[in-house]
């Protein structure tokens, strides 16, 4: 009989340390897991501002070289007070002697469409200029 509860008791403390050792291993691998999955989740946080910064570099890119086609096919007399770029639309604020001049120069650069008043034309016959704000949609380039 000793020897039965000695075996039952020596099977006991075994399984139970199989047991302690199974589990201590589960905990172990899912604090793995879980690491993986953050260290995943943190690598793909990262691609995706990657891929926005290269989507920012070329639509920035895009702008400067359409500002740089603008500023050659405007014409002396003709200054601009700003450039606003906000998502595909383009606004262009300044001062020229023929607002009017400025949207159909303007209508000829492919990069651009729906070339159009954002706001009324103001004359200021002292200086013989008109203020204008003109806006336009900027179209997708190649690369896009």
């Amino acid at each position: 009989m000793r020897a039965a509860l000695l075996g039952a008791a020596i099977l006991t403390v075994s399984a139970t340390a199989y047991w302690a050792q199974t589990t201590l291993r589960d905990w172990s691998l899912t604090g793995t897991a879980d690491a993986a999955r953050a260290e995943l989740s943190a690598s793909a946080r990262a691609t995706a501002r990657l891929r926005g910064l290269d989507t920012a570099i070329a639509q920035s890119t895009e702008v400067l070289a359409i500002t740089g086609e603008m500023s050659a096919l405007l014409p002396d007399g003709v200054w601009l007070d700003q450039i606003i770029v906000d998502g595909q639309t383009v606004t262009l604020v300044g001062f020229g002697p023929s607002a009017a001049d400025v949207t159909r120069l303007l209508a000829t650069v492919p990069a651009l469409s729906d070339v159009q008043f954002a706001s009324p034309v103001v004359r200021d016959n002292s200086q013989s200029i008109e203020r204008f704000r003109i806006s336009a949609v900027l179209q997708p380039g190649p690369a896009q």
